[in-house]
């Protein structure tokens, strides 16, 4: 009899484990990446290949440095278009000054420093003289990606420094440096969202400014931090970007990169009126847009078409994130 009800007890403690489990956003999430993967395992001999898979994992490491910084912008209440122009300027500035140094460490911190001081300017914009941030941030994009294309002049900057060129390839080691960046990146971006004061503050602050403010939250000081972190992670997406191409330029395809980041963070669970999301639901949006490119890719749809695709994608994220806050 007691052993009956032990067995009893622990089967109702795993069916509230899994019960509980599959209520959170991200488990669905991550349900419709296992669907892919094993879709796309069964539809192509060629999926499942290392080469392919260490080709999604680089491919998808720039996407998700763009996604985890708009993760806190839009978590705040905010949106943030300058990544692009921010992944391009930093990059091309970067790397021409690396090739003229020979200096990678130096190249690097023009990078980092570059996407740090462009995030301040968003966020005082914002922040403090309360400007719309959708015009701000596409100001800025429009005007960092005419600032690398005129330095430029269309032409080329590379090739990077053979140390850099090395942490974007996918020979270097079994699990690519990139990844090990984002993974990294993952870790302390979730403590700080999830288990801090500043990210409790920031969920108030995207919920509801006016009630956040009241309740003592410096609701400025946290919008402004949103755009320098999205300034940062922009700028070493920027940096594993031209590791991966050996080169840098003005049409590197940040306008994509940003459509495809937002796409991610709304997929995984996050509302463009503020308040809600979380970086596993982000990576598992990223993911899933990532899988859907590549199985594209794998049967041959052109890149004009796969264009259209993500397009699709865009507008059904932007209706689901509808959905859930009608429902809501």
């Amino acid at each position: 009899m007691v052993n009956n009800d032990k067995r009893a007890s622990s089967w109702d403690r795993f069916r509230g484990f899994f019960v509980d489990l599959m209520k959170k956003e991200s488990t669905g999430i991550f349900l419709v990446v296992i669907v892919l993967v094993v879709g796309l395992s069964i539809a192509t001999p060629h999926f499942l290949t290392r080469i392919n898979i260490l080709n999604v994992l680089l491919q998808l490491s720039v996407m998700a440095f763009m996604a985890l910084g708009m993760t806190f912008v839009i978590v705040g209440g905010g949106i943030d278009l300058s990544m692009a122009g921010v992944l391009t300027l930093s990059g091309v500035l970067g790397s021409s000054v690396m090739v003229e140094t020979e200096n990678a460490v130096l190249g690097v911190l023009v990078m980092v420093a570059l996407g740090v001081a462009l995030g301040f300017i968003n966020g005082f914009a914002i922040a403090k003289l309360k400007m719309v941030p959708f015009i701000v941030t596409l100001s800025t994009m429009v005007l960092t990606t005419g600032m690398a294309a005129w330095y430029t002049k269309g032409v080329t900057v590379g090739p990077v420094l053979d140390s850099i060129y090395a942490i974007g390839r996918r020979d270097t080691f079994i699990i690519p440096i990139p990844v090990i960046m984002v993974v990294v990146a993952s870790v302390v971006l979730y403590y700080f969202l999830q288990r801090t004061a500043f990210g409790r503050s920031l969920f108030a602050t995207g919920a509801s400014e006016l009630a956040a403010r009241s309740s003592g939250i410096g609701t400025t000081r946290m919008i402004f931090s949103t755009y320098v972190i999205s300034g940062l992670c922009a700028s070493i997406a920027g940096l594993t970007l031209v590791a991966r191409l050996g080169v840098a330029s003005s049409g590197m395809g940040g306008e994509l990169l940003i459509l495809d980041a937002i796409s991610a963070v709304v997929i995984g669970g996050a509302s463009l009126s503020g308040g809600r999301g979380s970086i596993l639901g982000t990576l598992g949006g990223v993911l899933i847009i990532s899988l859907i490119g590549n199985g594209l890719n794998l049967f041959g749809v052109s890149y004009f078409l796969t264009i259209i695709v993500k397009g699709v994608v865009i507008f059904l994220a932007v209706l689901l994130d509808a959905w859930r806050t009608r429902k809501i």
